[in-house]
């Protein structure tokens, strides 16, 4: 308890910290780079929580900007994907519900989004891990019209190509397949990405480090 408690603190005081030093930008723009910045180094329920409810008060006093919500759904997301923690059902099942109202209504504004599609193919790995058996190839066609969607709209969406290589490269895996193909791919993506231009310092950047696990299996 009093390591959460330290923890969140230190976030809180992370957040305010780089608040002030960014006082010559907008508040809008000071409020996401510190918050994004937070969400590099989360790691813990605790930290997306209290990362999910700061995109939360920055979205309420910005309705016009979609970045906000867009990581309020991330971070429960994320939640829900940690490897080293146990989630009850019930937990697993609220953070996925609050992830899709949020993207779902994302979706409704902004229908031609790439990496709100993209999040929300990351969403429906969620599913695919924590939902039942005969929910399975549901949540995994609706993870691939997510992903493919995403790369209609921008082919060169990173993290869209990220989940879908690492679909196919777990596929293959589980069948003891060759993966070199999927290396080659790997390496190809890494360098695609080094020079991938967001939208802004704000955008989505999720993903590179997932994609760094996947190169580790090809050495």
């Amino acid at each position: 308890m009093m390591k959460t408690a330290k923890r969140y603190l230190f976030l809180t005081l992370l957040l305010f910290l780089a608040l002030w030093s960014k006082a010559g930008i907008s508040a809008y723009e000071g409020q996401m780079r510190s918050a994004v910045d937070s969400l590099e180094i989360a790691d813990s329920e605790t930290d997306y929580t209290v990362l999910a409810n700061e995109f939360e008060a920055i979205s309420k006093s910005n309705p016009n900007v979609w970045l906000p919500k867009y990581y309020e759904a991330a971070c429960y997301i994320f939640i829900t994907l940690i490897e080293d923690i146990e989630l009850n059902e019930n937990a697993v099942k609220d953070y996925q519900k609050e992830a899709y109202h949020i993207l779902d209504k994302l979706l409704e504004d902004y229908p031609d989004d790439d990496e709100i599609h993209a999040l929300l193919g990351l969403y429906y790995v969620s599913q695919v891990v924590h939902g039942p058996m005969y929910k399975m190839l549901f949540s995994y066609w609706k993870f691939k019209s997510a992903t493919n969607q995403s790369l209609e709209i921008n082919p060169n969406n990173p993290r869209a190509k990220y989940l879908l290589l690492a679909s196919e490269m777990g596929k293959a895996e589980e069948f003891d397949k060759d993966l070199t193909p999927y290396c080659i791919r790997a390496n190809q993506l890494q360098d695609e990405w080094d020079d991938y231009k967001p939208g802004s310092e704000l955008h989505p950047a999720w993903g590179e480090k997932d994609l760094a696990k996947l190169l580790a299996k090809c050495e």
